[in-house]
């Protein structure tokens, strides 16, 4: 079977793999006291971003790849979207069946750090130009429904739009209460 090969061009520099494989080294050689604050009850959203965008490495501080040369400036190591990722996606399900509602009410106040072409597409799909459809990229939690909502039905959708069945199903829900 073939692996697939990792895409070197295209991404931010702060986001190479050699870089994300130096933060996560980083994170591995603090595990014992990143889990204590990432498992602690309860979840405290602002103490697991300032001990993982406080993480630091010699190297990787400033440099971009394993062969750039230095950064004039120094660079987080974990920035705060990559961060927000790792709370939306890996802590707060893991974390989820202690205590829902609390947790949920983390999730729901992560805010949304970046914006991609694809989020920008899919929004003006999706509302037009409304004018509260920026509403959609303000919070993280927001912006993963959007992305959802798009991957499941505007890409595997060729009618442009026309026989779309998402605002039959919206409309669906909305009528059950």
């Amino acid at each position: 079977q073939r692996v697939p090969r990792w895409k070197m061009g295209g991404s931010r520099p702060q986001n190479h793999p050699q870089r994300r494989l130096g933060g996560m080294g980083r994170l591995a050689t603090t595990w014992d006291d990143f889990s204590q604050i990432a498992l602690k009850s309860p979840l405290d959203v602002k103490r697991v971003q300032t001990f993982l965008e406080g993480l630091r490495h010699a190297f990787w501080d400033h440099h971009y790849t394993l062969k750039a040369g230095p950064a004039a400036k120094p660079m987080a190591l974990i920035g705060r979207a990559r961060v927000n990722d790792i709370l939306a996606n890996q802590l707060i399900p893991l974390r989820l069946h202690e205590a829902p509602e609390a947790v949920w009410q983390c999730y729901a106040k992560l805010p949304a750090v970046l914006d991609n072409e694809k989020l920008r597409r899919a929004t003006l799909r999706l509302f037009g130009e409304h004018p509260k459809r920026e509403l959609f990229t303000k919070q993280l939690c927001l912006q993963q429904a959007l992305l959802q909502v798009y991957n499941d039905l505007c890409l595997t959708d060729q009618s442009d739009c026309e026989d779309c069945p998402f605002p039959e199903q919206v409309w669906n829900l909305s009528q059950r209460g």
